[in-house]
């Protein structure tokens, strides 16, 4: 519930604060997709710190370079990966119990609006790593009263990014900050049509967002994959014609929405 989210985000928040986490601070978070990882994230904004994700499976080199370049003042922990972080930075291991427990009271806001909410690293166009910084106005301009998708209480999305991946500021806080819900699942089932369809049947999942070439995939398929959603959004490369049109021509009433280019158009501040 978020209730519960809260009460963990707040133990683990008062703890970042005793680290000496204050605005404007990077907090990497190295965490498979899990109800940790959120909690960790919202744990760090709550902190007052900026989020920086990091796919625990990318080379042990690029880690360590987003780490350094990006000056983080801690490290939080959840994968089963052996990852080795330079020395000085603290480590916090989400998996133990300690982390959550303790204070679970909202801490002071010491946040503004033009503070920094995350630092989200893509290849760059040299093949070298480059942060792409993002203030808390930004999230809130792209998910609150919007004109291109609805998002309220009874939206319920799945999150198919990694969260190094900025289609996840549209697939969490599109749900968190409308008071809706957001299911999470494991890589294997993401990429299991079979799978994938019945947690969206289970979980009546609404509101999707997927790369070009995993809707292509997908709707090569199961033609009728998509037929419970209200809205799809497709974006990370030009949308085919082919595929788009197997898709209208199910005419299931899903509005589909061409998300190619967000890092330019949307929420993006290098």
């Amino acid at each position: 519930t978020y209730k519960e989210l809260n009460e963990k985000a707040n133990s683990l928040a008062h703890k970042l604060r005793e680290l000496g986490i204050k605005p404007d601070d990077f907090v990497a978070i190295l965490a498979d997709r899990s109800m940790e990882m959120i909690a960790g994230i919202y744990g760090i904004i709550k902190a007052g710190g900026a989020y920086v994700p990091i796919d625990p499976t990318y080379p042990a080199e690029r880690i360590r370079f987003m780490l350094e370049d990006c000056e983080a003042k801690a490290v939080l922990k959840y994968t089963e990966e052996n990852i080795e972080i330079p020395e000085g930075i603290e480590v916090i291991d989400l998996g133990e119990a300690e982390v959550w427990e303790g204070a679970s009271k909202n801490p002071e806001r010491v946040n503004k609006p033009s503070d920094l909410i995350y630092c989200i690293y893509t290849s760059g166009t040299t093949g070298k790593p480059k942060g792409s910084i993002i203030e808390h106005k930004s999230v809130v301009r792209l998910v609150k009263e919007t004109n291109y998708i609805e998002l309220g209480e009874g939206t319920v999305i799945l999150q198919t990014g990694s969260m190094s991946f900025d289609a996840s500021t549209l697939e969490v806080w599109g749900a968190f900050l409308n008071g809706g819900k957001l299911v999470i699942t494991r890589n294997e089932a993401i990429t299991d049509n079979v799978k994938l369809k019945m947690l969206m049947e289970k979980q009546q999942v609404n509101t999707m967002w997927l790369t070009s070439t995993l809707f292509n995939q997908m709707i090569t398929m199961d033609q009728t994959m998509f037929d419970g959603l209200k809205h799809l959004l497709i974006g990370g490369e030009k949308l085919s014609d082919d595929h788009v049109r197997i898709f209208k021509d199910r005419k299931n009433g899903v509005k589909l929405t061409n998300g190619y280019g967000p890092t330019e158009n949307t929420d993006r501040k290098s």
